[in-house]
């Protein structure tokens, strides 16, 4: 069963879906290569004690130094324990290094995750969460048999009891342990709604681990939590803020802003999670069906529609909004490389075969 088949299954009225484009890599691209279902639920078990027993031993030097660093910066109280949901629905501590005002936090997350742009992290903390090192210790969860390896993210209580109004099946989830790594955690970002990543957790709960691709997926997640590591520290020496490297990356991949009534196109010199830049002032029909497209290195092209906002007076800097929940999935994921494992084939610069303003193929617009 493909999962794309599905993508009319979920939207709002403010925010239809029409189809999730997983891409390439993904687990999903001829059927499920590993799901959550043990064999053997004793062997699954000797498997994965066995396994983060070794993974402990080679991260542990990591571990001792951020704790070290946070012990300097915010004090003794390094771990953050929360109560969150497992198998069967029993409740279980999770460990995390702690990252935020806890104070602040129980505020704002009282019924729903932490919100964008809330600014409560502590000293160490964005770095942490940026890069993902803040999981670290659920490494230890694993071991003592709250989770697995790999699975549906743990959830709090609050949030599930929201989410299970809102997502049919929610609660299959809840069939298995949680994972310390998830497929959607891996190949979804994090502004990808619930309903999607319940769709596809739940895809998965009753197939079978396939424990040579399970090992694999834990491999690219932990090289790419790495790949985090080392992309924030770069970061934070040349002083350069998330927006600002976006917007590198984006006047690297030559997007374009398309009308699809048209076929004009206009060549898009920045974009980050707010807002998008022309290359210059816009000179397509201010129409409700623009969209950004996106050329992969294979050849493939993912689009995103989008409304614009102006934000001056020529026609060159617009607020933006996804229409869609896949669009929104779509430039997060390869635009702005929010996900933990990035896609196989990035964006490639465009091809100068299209002059501005010119209409193009309708091939390409497909």
């Amino acid at each position: 069963m493909s999962f794309l088949a599905h993508g009319r299954a979920f939207g709002t009225a403010s925010r239809p879906v029409v189809a999730l484009p997983l891409s390439e890599d993904a687990p999903m691209r001829r059927g499920i290569t590993t799901g959550f279902a043990p064999r053997n639920p004793r062997i699954h078990r000797v498997y994965n004690a066995s396994l983060v027993m070794v993974v402990i031993l080679v991260f542990l030097p990591l571990m001792a130094m951020i704790a070290a660093a946070l012990f300097v910066t915010q004090g003794p109280r390094i771990i953050y324990s929360g109560k969150r949901i497992g198998k069967d629905q029993k409740p279980f501590n999770i460990l995390k290094f702690r990252t935020l005002d806890d104070k602040k936090a129980a505020e704002l997350t009282a019924n729903q995750v932490l919100p964008a742009g809330s600014n409560i992290e502590t000293p160490l903390g964005r770095f942490l969460r940026a890069s993902r090192l803040d999981e670290l210790p659920q490494l230890f969860n694993v071991l003592r048999g709250d989770m697995n390896l790999v699975g549906p993210r743990p959830v709090r209580e609050a949030i599930a009891q929201i989410e299970r109004e809102r997502v049919p099946d929610y609660d299959r989830k809840f069939a298995v342990k949680p994972g310390l790594v998830g497929h959607s955690q891996a190949y979804m970002t994090h502004g990808t709604t619930k309903r999607i990543r319940s769709r596809y957790n739940n895809m998965l709960i009753d197939a079978p681990v396939n424990y040579r691709a399970e090992v694999v997926l834990f491999g690219k997640v932990g090289l790419n939590v790495l790949r985090r590591a080392i992309q924030e520290t770069r970061k934070r020496l040349t002083g350069k803020r998330s927006d600002q490297l976006a917007n590198e990356r984006a006047s690297r991949m030559g997007l374009r802003l398309l009308d699809r009534r048209t076929g004009l196109s206009q060549s898009v010199a920045a974009l980050d999670g707010r807002t998008i830049v022309l290359a210059r002032p816009i000179a397509l029909p201010f129409t409700h069906d623009l969209q950004v497209r996106i050329i992969l290195g294979n050849g493939r092209i993912r689009n995103a529609r989008v409304a614009l906002t102006p934000l001056d007076e020529i026609g060159a800097r617009f607020a933006y909004d996804c229409k869609t929940d896949a669009g929104q999935y779509t430039i997060e994921r390869y635009v702005l490389d929010l996900a933990v494992v990035g896609p196989a084939c990035p964006p490639q610069r465009q091809k100068p075969a299209l002059i501005e303003g010119q209409p193009i193929s309708p091939r390409a617009l497909a």
